[in-house]
């Protein structure tokens, strides 16, 4: 196993999704120690759709590890249903870049690597709401791999 980075530019707004039920503020990222969190299981069903996208075989991907913390502090969004009604949820705009710290198994290659997660960014997106029918957390991906 390898681990690498990959850094990524947000597209679309990747929106959180979890609230307190006394919470009168925005909708936010689930948290750990103060860091953004994107459940390790969103990150397998999405790698596990970009496999299918491109003609793999789903369980190839089992075994690649994506760190679900996230090392930057979100900002917010508003999110309308009408002209003046919203939910403002906390987001990674468009145009912020995020590092994703990869575990890679030896049996996957950087360059499907990144033929994966091209297909995440442009076709699934990476969001904790609204990324399947909205397009929320749509990605590109900015670097060559970083060994970490």
């Amino acid at each position: 196993m390898k681990e690498i980075t990959v850094d990524i530019r947000f597209i679309s707004p990747c929106l959180g999704a979890t609230r307190d039920p006394d919470d009168e503020g925005p909708v936010r990222f689930d948290k750990v120690g103060g860091d953004v969190m994107f459940p390790p299981s969103a990150w397998r069903k999405v790698l596990e759709k970009a496999a299918a996208g491109i003609g793999m075989p789903t369980a190839f991907v089992a075994d690649i590890r994506i760190d679900p913390r996230v090392y930057r502090k979100p900002g917010t969004y508003r999110r309308y249903y009408t002209q003046d009604e919203y939910t403002i949820h906390e987001a990674y705009l468009p145009g912020e870049c995020i590092s994703l710290c990869v575990l890679l198994p030896d049996n996957v290659s950087e360059d499907l690597l990144l033929r994966l997660l091209d297909n995440v960014g442009r076709f699934w997106g990476m969001s904790p709401y609204g990324w399947k029918r909205h397009g929320f957390g749509r990605f590109e991906i900015l670097s060559p791999i970083q060994e970490s």
